[in-house]
């Protein structure tokens, strides 16, 4: 009898375990993203324009991505070097998007400016729902007159 209590008490120590487990992961998946927008002090420019778009879970290779949402610099928003806004996304937990900027160039018109295989960092920029509901994503954007560039120096996405 003894081992059977034992056994027993051990099973529901795990079930409630487990159901506590599920419960947290599903309150986590629905809780939208807070994300902190920073252009770097050493930016060149200023950001007119941030896209997102969904690229699905983190980690995983080959997923549909999803179509490019609208500015989420609404009005007459913008952020100069130096400069931050706030906003929140719907990015489940453990999936990521990735973002895209246009800048108001030396002649006031609005340029976007994508990753330069010959200059700047490579890949995407990320936005991940990863460790916490609130991120910090930094981007620092540069000019390279040697190649007429515009080009994303650096970028950081962690959370906060």
């Amino acid at each position: 009898m003894k081992g059977n209590n034992s056994l027993f008490l051990v099973g529901i120590i795990f079930m409630f375990t487990f159901l506590a487990c599920t419960k947290n992961t599903e309150e986590l998946i629905d809780d939208p993203l807070n994300v902190q927008f920073f252009n770097d002090s050493n930016s060149d420019f200023t950001i007119k324009v941030i896209e997102v778009r969904s690229r699905g879970l983190i980690g995983e290779e080959n997923q549909e991505m999803g179509d490019w949402g609208n500015n989420l610099l609404t009005g007459d928003l913008i952020l100069d070097p130096g400069s931050s806004t706030s906003f929140v996304l719907n990015i489940p937990t453990y999936e990521w998007s990735e973002y895209r900027i246009g800048v108001i160039d030396g002649n006031g018109n609005t340029e976007m400016v994508l990753p330069n295989p010959l200059i700047g960092v490579q890949g995407t920029l990320p936005i991940s729902h990863l460790e916490s509901n609130d991120r910090k994503v930094s981007i620092e954007v540069k000019y390279d007159e040697s190649k007429d560039a515009i080009y994303i120096a650096s970028w950081s996405d962690f959370a906060i």
